[in-house]
């Protein structure tokens, strides 16, 4: 690769391939993603996410119906890689947030992790604070943390 870019950058636009090939038919694209190898379904559940919110631009509901089609165990990874795509649209993680917040219980952290991770190179520490502070109370934490507002050692 080019010394500018990443792999995880890469990887996060192959969803729209998955997705073209397929026809846009999120069920399918998701169990190709299935059949990832080294362990990389996760990762290819993240794209079909980031990709459909990307493309389609509907509601939340209508996202996390077409994550719902895949494996329940990799589907909050699709919800993840929605939240990344919301986040590069307003770069305030509130769209985002507001996913998550109407995510099934089992993705919720999952999706949380990601909205504010991907924070770090979109908004300050103040932002993201902020984010954090208007969060579900049980997820405070895990935005924190993956927002880098705490050290490691002080999130324990």
């Amino acid at each position: 690769l080019p010394e500018h870019l990443d792999w995880a950058d890469v990887v996060i636009f192959q969803g729209f391939v998955i997705l073209r090939a397929n026809d846009f038919d999120p069920g399918r694209a998701l169990r190709v993603c299935d059949g990832a190898p080294d362990r990389r379904a996760a990762r290819c559940y993240e794209s079909i996410g980031h990709q459909l919110n990307g493309l389609f631009q509907r509601g939340d509901r209508w996202i996390l119906d077409q994550c719902a089609r895949g494996q329940p165990a990799l589907a909050p990874h699709c919800a993840a890689g929605a939240a990344l795509a919301l986040d590069a649209m307003d770069w305030s993680g509130s769209r985002a947030a507001h996913l998550c917040a109407a995510a099934p219980a089992e993705w919720k952290e999952t999706c949380y992790r990601s909205a504010s991770s991907a924070l770090v190179d979109l908004a300050p520490p103040e932002r993201r604070a902020l984010l954090c502070a208007a969060v579900e109370p049980a997820y405070i934490g895990t935005c924190r943390q993956a927002g880098e507002l705490v050290t490691p050692s002080a999130s324990q």
